[in-house]
């Protein structure tokens, strides 16, 4: 499994003072990828094509994050289709996030659970009506 993508930049900190986020992994083609932290795109062909989820995405499913309020763009997969989300939440330092979906009929909800404390953390916002350059989708 490929090392967790580092959002921030500067010396790596340590567990206790950022947060992890990972995107549920149901199968090869249903899975959940971060696309953007903050406004900013994660894809990382350009540095390496080893790939993320071992299969070559160029999106990482797990992220390191400074503690604070968070938008990620996320693609979700279920292997017959795909879209892309925005999620607004306040990660707290030395949490564990884990961003997963809902399935009711043919409505998808995206959720983040503090892993730790169970609770789900976060919003879903459409960033056509946000005016926020971190509320952005990355494709």
């Amino acid at each position: 499994m490929p090392e967790p993508y580092i959002s921030y930049s500067g010396n790596k900190l340590s567990p206790s003072s950022t947060a992890i986020v990972r995107g549920e992994k149901k199968g090869p083609n249903q899975y959940i990828l971060v696309t953007c932290i903050d406004g900013e795109s994660t894809d990382k062909t350009e540095e390496s094509i080893f790939g993320y989820e071992e299969s070559g995405k160029r999106y990482p499913a797990s992220v390191i994050v400074l503690p604070g309020r968070r938008y990620f763009s996320i693609l979700y997969s279920s292997g017959l289709a795909y879209d892309y989300y925005v999620v607004e939440f306040e990660a707290d330092a030395g949490q564990e996030y884990l961003i997963k979906e809902k399935v009711k009929g043919y409505s998808i909800n995206i959720l983040i659970e503090n892993v730790n404390t169970k609770k789900m953390v976060k919003r879903t916002i459409n960033p056509l009506q946000e005016n926020n350059p971190k509320a952005k989708l990355c494709f």
